[in-house]
């Protein structure tokens, strides 16, 4: 059975590419520890809310001509994975270790990739409304830049904030009768960002459809690395209104006692 930290630095090899991955970090540490990065698979149209374009314009031209139309050729646009989560350890056990969700203060290449989807968003706007082609070739930086800003300051936010620990033992350590081993993961999580939780609500079904996945095949490759898989890889989430709420919840209690730290 590996130690916590060989858990830990097991991960990179117990997620499935079609949902997410994971690498270490080593440019970037959490209390003297390099930190893990985290890659969840989506596809999103960034622009599909997105009904008009601001321009700028004086006070004294009316506010229908100051915003224009955007073409659903814009809207239909399908970005690549830009979102990249850090996380940093925050403990160790003999068995089990937890991390902590970070915000990010550097710009990744995703960031890049960001601010040059903004500019096409400007590119395919002066295209498909040919009067507009003047003002973006005037306004076009100008606006442009303050909204990639505003994207990026975004995307350094963790997608679900808060803790989740990773514990292996035997069936005895988690109650249980037999002479198999466990492997559960538990989080105790909410959105980092209003932006996060309208997308996940609208566009990718929810959170727990959206990261369910990702635990259900992390399950089953750590089976697949250590023996086989013994009846089924299960889940369960449970919503509630606040910090309070979760750490006087039985079901919570009943996590926490395998996963003592997902509450700082």
């Amino acid at each position: 059975m590996p130690t916590g930290l060989g858990l830990a630095e097991l991960m990179p090899k117990f997620m499935d590419a079609k949902t997410a991955a994971v690498w270490r970090d080593a440019a970037h540490s959490h209390h003297g520890r390099p930190t893990l990065m985290f890659r969840g698979v989506a596809r999103v149209r960034p622009f599909a809310m997105l009904g008009s374009i601001p321009l700028p314009l004086p006070d004294w031209v009316p506010e229908s001509v100051k915003r224009i139309g955007v073409p659903e050729s814009i809207r239909d646009w399908m970005m690549p994975d830009v979102h990249t989560d850090s996380v940093g350890l925050v403990s160790l056990k003999p068995s089990a270790f937890t991390v902590q969700t970070l915000r990010r203060r550097f710009e990744t290449g995703d960031d890049a990739k960001i601010r040059a989807a903004v500019h096409m968003a400007f590119v395919l706007a002066a295209t498909s409304i040919p009067p507009l082609v003047a003002l973006i070739a005037l306004y076009g930086q100008r606006l442009s830049k303050p909204l990639a800003d505003i994207a990026i300051e975004i995307n350094q936010y963790h997608f679900l904030a808060g803790r989740r620990s990773f514990h292996m033992g035997t069936a005895a350590d988690f109650g249980e009768r037999g002479d198999h081993w466990v492997f559960e993961t538990a989080a105790a999580e909410r959105y980092s960002h209003a932006v996060f939780k309208h997308t996940t609500d609208f566009v990718m079904g929810g959170a727990h459809s959206t990261v369910t996945p990702v635990w259900r095949q992390m399950g089953a490759k750590v089976a697949s690395a250590f023996g086989t898989i013994i009846g089924s890889v299960e889940d369960d989430s449970k919503e509630v209104g606040s910090v309070a709420a979760v750490a006087r919840d039985p079901y919570f209690q009943k996590i926490a006692s395998d996963h003592a730290v997902l509450l700082p």
